[in-house]
């Protein structure tokens, strides 16, 4: 019984933690500049400030890190933005000590870091005559505190009161910029023919669609096999056992079936439900759905309710009526259908609860579905 207890509280841990860990949101960033409301001829310059605001017992890490360390600060503008940083960023001397975040050789690594606060001073030049108000700066970060990292982040910044420019740049990058890369990298200046071909295979690991076919469908298996190892997918591996453990009394024949049924309703609604998301949404608002943190506190509160339940806070009773009406279409369905519908249900179920941890991957592979290439995607979502 003891045994029990244990593995249910790891498997209700190795759901929330990375799921609350999505939803914290430590830092709030600002926009600051003297030419708010002005407008500029081409060529101009003015100054810009971001300003972070960070949480007691976090840190956001500088825009310079040692190799190995954490993810750096990095602060671009949007493509095809009137605007060019026109210059170094400038900021407050960060602290700089040892952060046990960061081991090299079981050493801590010294790490550039601020805390309660951080400005970055950014010279600003205009590329056509525009208004200051429609400048929007993307701001990639990370924070840890002494325990944990919560993953990279980008936020787009603007002006207090300009939120139709940073729709406008939310739905620029939705629509186009799956695979933005920071400017720095970009500015590859006169670089020759041959440095051009070291980055090439950067490009294609980018986008899995350029791969040969066969590679593609082992990296797809591949991918799809390790997901069972994420928080998301291995808490419901005990859960699947457990209900066909359930149908283990049945013929043999019959609990093939159902496993096959199990396993092409997750197949069809992985698939399905990815091919939807990106013609209605492109291949980034996948991305931006499975990392929104409303809809992962959802998810957690839904876990949260039947963890409850299991450790006897409460019970959960369908009513009589209900219950009635499905025996009777159980009954009423002994034979073939029996189990098929359960089964069905089950595949959804582990999609949904899976789709989070796998968006990377997916979102990835239906780059090319949200541009009009159907055969590679599909072919990626059947073998993923």
């Amino acid at each position: 019984m003891l045994c029990t207890r244990k593995l249910k509280f790891i498997i209700i841990f190795l759901l929330v933690v990375p799921v609350v860990s999505l939803a914290q949101n430590p830092t709030k960033w600002s926009l600051e500049s003297d030419a708010k409301g002005k407008t500029f001829k081409k060529g101009e310059t003015f100054k810009a400030k971001l300003k972070a605001e960070i949480e007691d017992g976090w840190h956001l890490y500088a825009v310079e890190q040692p190799e190995g360390g954490p993810f750096p600060t990095k602060i671009t503008l949007a493509d095809n933005a009137p605007f060019a940083i026109d210059g170094k960023i400038e900021s407050a001397n960060p602290i700089v000590k040892p952060d046990l975040n960061f081991l090299v050789d079981d050493k801590p690594l010294e790490t550039k870091f601020f805390e309660k606060q951080a400005e970055f001073n950014l010279p600003v030049k205009t590329s056509s005559e525009t208004n200051a108000d429609a400048l929007a700066f993307n701001v990639r970060f990370q924070v840890c505190n002494d325990t944990l990292c919560l993953p990279p982040k980008t936020v787009i910044v603007t002006f207090a009161g300009s939120e139709d420019v940073k729709k406008s740049v939310q739905r620029s990058e939705v629509k186009g910029q799956e695979n933005q890369v920071d400017s720095q990298q970009l500015a590859i200046g006169n670089q020759s023919a041959s440095d051009s071909k070291i980055q090439n295979p950067k490009s294609k690991i980018q986008n899995p669609n350029d791969l040969p076919l066969s590679s593609f469908i082992w990296l797809a298996i591949t991918l799809g096999a390790l997901s069972l190892l994420t928080p998301c997918v291995f808490p419901m591996i005990p859960i699947t056992v457990s209900y066909f453990t359930n149908h283990s009394s049945q013929s043999r024949a019959k609990s093939v079936k159902l496993a096959s049924v199990y396993s092409l309703g997750i197949i069809a609604t992985f698939t399905i439900l990815g091919m939807l998301l990106a013609i209605f949404v492109g291949a980034a608002g996948i991305n931006l759905f499975a990392a929104n943190p409303y809809v992962n506190l959802l998810i957690t509160g839904i876990f949260l309710f039947f963890a409850f339940n299991l450790f006897g806070a409460y019970e959960i009773t369908i009513p009589t009526s209900i219950l009635t009406k499905l025996d009777n279409l159980t009954r009423s369905q002994e034979g073939e259908g029996s189990g098929i519908v359960g089964a069905l249900l089950m595949g959804l179920t582990f999609t949904l609860t899976s789709f989070t941890c796998t968006s990377p991957f997916v979102g990835t592979i239906l780059v090319s579905a949200s541009q009009g290439d159907w055969q590679m995607p599909l072919v990626g979502m059947l073998a993923f």
